[in-house]
């Protein structure tokens, strides 16, 4: 069955403190994996439904970080979609790197069923990855769009819940193509903007020690 984007609504919200002191949280938090295992024990309030996404491993492979599901995750959310595919955009970007998984349609349809199948349940949805800059924020841009059909609204929503997000590319690319949508375009502004904050912070740093060295002599 088609997952189609929500008709245009207000933003769904669901009590809990949040960074900005409102009591509530976002409708999709998203994280890095330490970042998430910190919070969940420090008893910070998540949603109800995880997006758990890490890197493949090989079937005889041993345990590298960023490759399970950190058991705390399992206890705490009452369900998880896990999802297994390296942050590049291109299997030529993999090197020497095994298995030679990248994101696939599947992923993006699992997520899109993950969605179809928690939405009526209310709580929202918490999305990880390594770093919570990339991958997960591109299954963030998809679970807004899905839930809020509008993708310049999930593209404010996602900048204002995880503002040094630069979504995967390839990610957001499979989502135009399963769900009909156009958060390529959307994507393409939110990359822009992170890359030019990044230089300003850049400047900004550099002009700071500048000022701290001694004038030459």
């Amino acid at each position: 069955m088609p997952v189609h984007a929500s008709s245009k609504r207000p933003p769904y919200t669901f009590r809990g403190p949040s960074p900005d002191g409102s009591g509530t949280l976002p409708p999709v938090q998203v994280f890095g994996e330490n970042e998430l295992a910190d919070r969940l024990r420090r008893g910070g309030e998540v949603g109800r439904f995880l997006v758990s996404i890490g890197n493949p491993r090989g079937f005889l492979s041993p345990k590298v970080p960023g490759t399970r599901v950190p058991p705390i995750f399992r206890e705490r959310f009452e369900r998880v979609l896990r999802l297994a595919f390296f942050d590049v955009d291109d299997v030529s970007q993999l090197g020497r790197m095994r298995p030679r998984r990248v994101a696939e349609r599947r992923d993006v349809e699992r997520v899109a069923r993950f969605f179809a199948e928690t939405r009526a349940s209310g709580g929202g949805w918490t999305v990880h990855c390594w770093q919570g800059l990339s991958r997960s924020p591109a299954v963030a841009l998809g679970l807004l769009y899905l839930q809020l059909g509008d993708e310049g609204e999930a593209g404010k929503a996602l900048r204002s819940i995880r503002p040094e997000a630069r979504p995967l590319q390839r990610v957001v690319r499979l989502f135009d193509d399963v769900l009909g949508s156009r958060l390529s375009e959307v994507n393409e502004g939110i990359r822009a903007a992170r890359i030019e904050e990044m230089r300003v912070e850049l400047d900004l740093h550099e002009d700071a020690l500048l000022e701290e060295l001694p004038a030459a002599e």
